[in-house]
């Protein structure tokens, strides 16, 4: 029972979190040369972050060898944290 207690609070903190939020719009000017830099780097990070749960899956049925697993478990992670440093 307790825990139904822990989730109503939850439920409120999240909705009184949004309701007083502030948003600001900040329109960071850059010139052609790094704003394409900053997109190319957005893309990058992107597919990095959609591509750490499929390519090591794919990785790791398709090797047949024992270590298979770990390595795939390897890469996803180090595909989820590359893509979280990049964005």
């Amino acid at each position: 029972m307790l825990y139904l207690l822990i989730l109503v609070g939850l439920l409120i903190y999240a909705i009184v979190a949004l309701i007083v939020r502030k948003q600001v719009q900040l329109a960071v000017p850059l010139c052609e040369e790094h704003d394409s830099a900053r997109k190319t780097k957005l893309w990058i990070g992107a597919i990095l972050l959609l591509g750490c749960v499929p390519l090591p899956v794919a990785l790791g049925m398709s090797l047949k060898a024992d270590y298979a697993p770990g390595l795939a478990f390897l890469l996803g992670f180090v595909m989820f944290i590359a893509g979280l440093v990049v964005i």
